[in-house]
């Protein structure tokens, strides 16, 4: 369930309280809804509390056919959603929680309702191909779905927010395809959520080709380009010191990839990582070549 105001609403009502429709929003897209100050019920296991968690952003993610929970009581439904989703249930014959897929738990589970009581809920398929609607929680807490406990939590159990020095949330916001219309990738955005080594909460977006992994080539190519070694206007690329211009990334990519381009592709990968600088000589080393000079002399 959500909260604003004392309101108690439901995931497409969450959207319009926060001004957005979700019908006019891409697959995948991340709307950013922090400032709304819109708050939403979560589950402390520790202390066995409800929690009020703030929603950072929105997200429509692509559409899929939706599975069906319903409470096996009142037979209430209480959300629809992909078999993927992950719900907190309790493990038949093991007496122990975690978080469990839809296609995993079979027809019924046993999970958390509103009130923070165990409730037996139903599973049954649906022949709809839905909109799915997420929504991202302030420090990655779980939240109630409508009326039920369901997922937001980093892999590894609730001990790794303790015991790793670095933390990273990566999340796909785009799908990346060819002019045929055939899948190639994804681009996503990463946030160090905690980092012991350096400045936390830092946030970077990359693209992700399927079979060859991330795309460093565009990654060094953008680089160059807000250093001033390459040049971009609209879709057109051009290298100012040979004079080459290219319409399109992957144009520029194929030529810098060229046997014969080698050598410029890696003096600008240098200037980018500042390794054209002149090598640092020691004291030792400049004695040493003085004396090599006045022997020979």
């Amino acid at each position: 369930m959500i909260q604003k105001q004392r309101e108690l609403v439901g995931m497409e009502r969450l959207f319009q309280l926060a001004g957005v429709n979700y019908l006019e929003m891409e697959p995948n897209e991340v709307i950013n809804i922090e400032n709304k100050n819109i708050k939403i019920k979560s589950f402390n296991h520790i202390t066995a509390e409800i929690e009020f968690k703030k929603v950072i952003s929105l997200v429509r993610k692509e559409d899929s056919p939706t599975k069906r929970v319903f409470s096996e009581l009142t037979r209430e439904e209480i959300f629809r959603g992909t078999g993927a989703h992950r719900v907190y249930a309790l493990i038949d014959g093991s007496g122990s929680w975690s978080y469990k897929s839809l296609d995993s738990l079979g027809q019924k589970f046993v999970g958390f309702n509103k009130e923070g009581k165990e409730e037996t809920f139903c599973i049954e398929s649906t022949s709809k191909v839905e909109p799915i609607l997420d929504i991202e929680v302030d420090d990655n807490k779980n939240y109630f779905t409508n009326k039920l406990l369901s997922h937001n939590t980093q892999p590894g159990g609730k001990a790794l927010k303790y015991q790793a020095s670095i933390r990273l949330d990566i999340r796909k916001i785009e799908s990346l395809s060819d002019s045929k219309g055939e899948a190639t990738g994804i681009k996503c955005r990463l946030k160090g959520v905690k980092n012991k080594t350096a400045r936390p909460m830092v946030k970077r977006e990359f693209t992700i080709n399927f079979g060859e992994g991330i795309d460093i080539e565009s990654e060094q190519i953008d680089s160059a380009i807000e250093k001033g070694f390459i040049h971009k206007s609209s879709s057109w690329f051009s290298i100012p010191e040979t004079g080459d211009k290219f319409n399109g990334k992957t144009a520029l990519v194929e030529f810098l990839n060229k046997e014969d381009n080698i050598e410029l592709k890696k003096s600008i990968i240098d200037r980018v990582l500042g390794n054209d600088k002149p090598n640092e000589v020691s004291m030792e080393e400049l004695i040493e070549r003085e004396e090599i000079d006045l022997q020979e002399e």
